[in-house]
C-alpha cells in the first residue's frame, strides 16, 4: 500500500513593510546622532574671553585679527568654519585691527557690524553703544537703521535712533592699561571708571558733571585715577569701599 506525502508550502508574501520600518528607524537614529555630534562639535569649538575689572586681555583670532579686550567683557566666537565666515560676538568693550581682507562680522545686543580690513573699537557698554572707526570702513546695523563709516567716524545710541559723531580720542586708549581722554564729559569718564574698577558714583551735581576731562588715567587702578581725575578738574573726593562721593 502506497502512503501518500503531503507538502504544504507557505507561500505567504513576506513582512516587507516591517523590515522597511526596521531600517526606516535605524537611519532616523543615525541622522539624529549624526546631527547630535556636529552639534556637539559646535558646542565644543565656541571659545571664549572673559575680563574682570581692572584687566583687560591681547587676543589673536585664528585669522591673525588683534583683539584688545577692555575690563569686564566678554568676546565668543566659533573656529567651525572661521576661515570662510568670520564672526565673533562681543558684550562690553573692544577695540579690533582686522589683519585680513574678506568679511568680518561683530554681533552685540542691539546689531552687528560688517567690516573689510579696518580698525575700529565698539563699546557696548550700559545697555548702549558706540562704534569708533579709525581706518577702512564700517558697515552698522542697528535699530533697523543703517550707517556706514569711514576712518574718523563715529555713531552712537542716542535715545532710540543712531547719532553720528565725529572721533577725537586716540585709538587704543586701554591696551596699555591707560585711559586717554580729550575734553570729555565727566560723566563719561566716571561711566568708564565704574565699569573698569567696579565702584560706584552716586548722584553728582550738574556742575560735576557736565565739567570736561582731558588727560590719562590708569585703567587698574581706581584710588591714582580717582586723584588724577580730581585734581585736574578741582573737585574732591571721598571713598567708603565701592562708593565715590564727589563735590566741589
Amino acid at each position: 500500500m502506497n502512503q501518500e506525502t503531503s507538502t504544504t508550502v507557505d507561500i505567504s508574501k513576506p513582512e516587507a513593510p516591517k523590515n522597511r520600518f526596521n531600517m526606516l528607524a535605524i537611519a532616523v537614529s543615525v541622522a539624529i546622532l549624526c546631527f547630535a555630534y556636529w552639534s556637539y562639535l559646535k558646542i565644543t569649538n565656541e571659545v571664549v574671553f572673559k575680563t574682570n575689572i581692572n584687566e583687560t586681555l591681547t587676543i589673536t583670532l585664528p585669522d591673525s585679527t588683534k583683539v584688545f579686550l577692555g575690563a569686564n567683557s566678554t568676546l565668543k566666537y566659533d573656529t567651525y568654519n572661521w576661515e570662510v565666515y568670520r564672526d565673533v560676538c562681543l558684550s562690553g568693550r573692544a577695540f579690533f585691527d582686522i589683519e585680513k581682507k574678506g568679511d568680518f562680522t561683530v554681533d552685540f545686543k542691539m546689531g552687528n557690524i560688517h567690516v573689510l580690513g579696518t580698525e575700529f573699537e565698539v563699546d557696548t557698554r550700559h545697555l548702549s553703544f558706540a562704534i569708533k572707526c579709525y581706518q577702512g570702513t564700517v558697515n552698522v546695523n542697528a535699530l533697523n537703521e543703517k550707517v556706514e563709516l569711514a576712518a574718523g567716524d563715529g555713531v552712537e545710541l542716542s535715545g532710540s535712533s543712531l547719532k553720528p559723531f565725529r572721533v577725537t580720542s586716540k585709538k587704543l586708549h586701554y591696551t596699555n592699561q591707560n585711559l586717554l581722554y580729550t575734553n570729555t564729559p565727566l560723566k563719561q569718564v566716571l561711566s568708564d571708571l565704574s565699569f573698569n574698577s567696579g565702584v560706584t558714583f552716586p548722584i553728582q551735581t550738574v556742575e560735576i558733571l557736565n565739567a570736561r576731562f582731558t588727560g590719562k588715567l590708569p585703567s587698574n587702578d581706581i584710588e591714582s585715577a580717582l586723584k588724577k581725575l580730581t585734581s585736574a578738574t578741582n573737585t574732591n573726593y571721598k571713598r567708603e569701599q565701592n562708593i565715590v562721593i564727589l563735590s566741589e
